[in-house]
């Protein structure tokens, strides 16, 4: 059996007070150390909550800063991504704007051959390849889009 000599709760002054006056009529001395012990107690419970606490906001930064530079580095992945984009688009602009004379002799430049099979098999060779594509793109050396895409 359990009472109140036995169990640790939380007390306040006055709950702890009137716990005192109770075992002092029930012939109990008073105890001034029991109370200092019980607010000890709650002093080292809140440091242990404390410490991890300010373990877990630790941790919590770590993770934050990490996060922050996985963003960065998508921001400027699509940052690039939409700077090809805006070159390719440029690129169909002046296609689309060309006469049918012009747009020949664009596609002569890239494509060497057409071939059509049975059931409409459709395969194009190009004279360029896929990595001569993205040199001409990126000249000055930086070929992130590139390497990202493979």
């Amino acid at each position: 059996m359990s009472d109140s000599t036995t169990m640790h709760q939380r007390f306040d002054r006055k709950t702890l007070r009137t716990e005192q006056e109770k075992k002092i009529t029930l012939g109990h001395k008073e105890d001034d150390q029991e109370e200092e012990q019980i607010w000890q107690q709650t002093a080292d419970v809140l440091e242990e909550m404390i410490k991890e606490t300010r373990s877990r906001l630790a941790t919590l930064m770590k993770e934050l800063e990490q996060n922050k530079e996985k963003a960065a580095d998508l921001k400027n992945s699509a940052a690039a991504v939409q700077k090809e984009y805006d070159k390719i688009m440029s690129w169909a602009d002046l296609y689309a704007g060309s006469s049918i004379e012009g747009k020949k002799m664009i596609l002569r430049q890239l494509i060497d051959r057409v071939n059509i099979g049975r059931d409409f098999e459709i395969e194009v060779e190009f004279k360029i390849s896929v990595a001569q594509f993205f040199d001409f793109l990126h000249p000055e050396g930086d070929k992130s889009v590139y390497y990202r895409a493979s």
